[in-house]
């Protein structure tokens, strides 16, 4: 999926922007600079395509001292892993020697930059931001973060430079990311895959230091498997190369199609597993919880142990979760190819009608419920992206749709299209003209079943 990320000097509104585009508030905004320091990272949807958009810190590229400096290397990192640049500037403040030395670092990564024009929020002001285009970048929008005056114009120019998704698998290979927290035995899963020592394998906690990747077949299957570095927490983080190291891990979460997250099996599930299941969940199409060294547990206490997890787990619907042994390679072969079942079954697009008709039916026998003297109408519902499949139901009053209903329509969906173990978005929206356009095509209307 592609990835977009903003960047730009402290303070030019880079944050507000982010929001807007997410259509809520993620990031922190202050009224001044360098609140953001990490990227932060959110999937957005518009005009039926779905892509990453990535907040950044105020990048200032010649500055040296440490937390500047960091924060430099974090938006390289994100340029790096980027595909459409939105160079953001502030037109009150003017051009500045900043904006112009960015500009040229940017010149040289040879990305597709869009120079966003922040805080034009009337017509006077975009006609006095004519110093902007002599940085030379073609794509100029002037829009209005807070306000969100010209940020449609901009994330439609976005969607046209995203290619239609007809395949959904980059250079017909599938990505299988495997993460997990230090000392798990992840690089003795990727070695077993593999069949060789690629990785050097060790007792001692952080010998992976980079995503190591390597392009196998599978039983036809054409994969490109990437180890990663140990995921610790934060106040464990000792020196700035873990820092990073552990950065590019979970930046591959961004490239993959598949996450295959770690644990112990042989012990209680941590608070830092579930931070990273719950990180996988937002990133990637397709999660499987692999339970590591089952080898140190009896085999007639394995299902007490799957059933303990799922439990653990209880917030991510019919997860997918398999018992391994990485030392032994028990069930490794297995879980590759449960995760490939779940990755065919997340890309699949379902039918327009026949999801219009299920949602009408479910809708028919329960509908939801009134809210004071107003009743909840359910007029439609469209497959807006897929891995994961993302589905928005038109309703008349999205945030009276209670987490009980939501819950009771998501089941009815996993059931009919076989997508247990798979993260499915569903998005309540209010009719309005975007809606519209499709209720030709969406069978559920307004008086056949929620009248009912």
């Amino acid at each position: 999926m592609m990835n977009v990320v903003i960047v730009g000097r402290p303070n030019v509104g880079k944050s507000t922007l982010f929001n807007r585009i997410i259509r809520q508030r993620k990031a922190v905004v202050e009224a001044v600079s360098g609140v953001t320091r990490d990227r932060l990272l959110q999937r957005a949807e518009w005009g039926g395509k779905s892509f990453y958009i990535t907040d950044t810190g105020g990048y200032i590229p010649s500055e040296t001292d440490r937390i500047t400096t960091l924060v430099a290397q974090q938006v390289d990192l994100a340029i790096e892993d980027g595909h459409i640049i939105l160079f953001t500037v502030n037109e009150r403040e003017g051009l500045t020697p900043l904006d112009r030395e960015i500009a040229e670092s940017l010149r040289k990564n040879g990305k597709i930059v869009i120079l966003v024009v922040n805080k034009v929020d009337n017509l006077k002001r975009e006609q006095e931001m004519v110093d902007f285009y002599g940085l030379g970048f073609k794509k100029v929008f002037p829009v209005s973060s807070i306000h969100g005056r010209g940020v449609a114009d901009l994330l439609e120019e976005i969607i046209t430079l995203i290619p239609e998704e007809q395949s959904w698998k980059e250079n017909d290979r599938t990505k299988l990311a495997i993460i997990g927290i230090p000392n798990l035995g992840k690089s003795s899963f990727f070695n077993r895959i593999i069949n060789e020592e690629r990785v050097i394998v060790d007792e001692k906690p952080g010998t992976t230091r980079d995503a190591i990747d390597t392009e196998i077949e599978f039983e036809g299957e054409q994969l490109t498997i990437i180890d990663t570095a140990g995921i610790r927490r934060k106040p464990r983080i000792t020196t700035d190369l873990e820092y990073y190291t552990i950065k590019r891990a979970i930046s591959t979460l961004l490239e993959c199609d598949i996450a295959l997250v770690m644990v112990d099996g042989s012990v209680d599930i941590t608070r830092q597993d579930k931070r990273l299941i719950a990180l996988a969940g937002r990133s990637a199409g397709t999660i499987v919880i692999l339970l590591n060294k089952m080898d140190l547990v009896p085999r007639k206490l394995w299902n007490d142990a799957l059933h303990y997890f799922r439990n653990a787990l209880v917030y991510i619907p019919s997860v997918l979760t398999v018992p391994i042994s990485a030392k032994n390679g028990d069930g490794v072969f297995d879980a590759l190819r449960i995760a490939l079942d779940a990755h065919t079954r997340s890309s699949l697009q379902m039918d327009n009608q026949a999801l219009n008709e299920l949602i009408a039916n479910a809708v028919h026998r329960s509908a939801p419920k009134r809210v004071g003297k107003k009743k909840v109408y359910i007029y439609g519902c469209r497959q807006v992206s897929r891995n994961p499949p993302c589905l928005v139901v038109y309703t008349s009053h999205p945030d009276d749709i209670t987490r009980q209903y939501q819950r009771y329509l998501e089941k009815k969906v996993r059931e009919h299209f076989s997508l247990q173990g798979i993260p499915l978005v569903m998005k309540f929206q209010k009719r309005g003209r975007g809606a519209k356009r499709h209720e030709k095509n969406d069978s559920v209307k307004k008086g056949s079943s929620s009248r009912k």
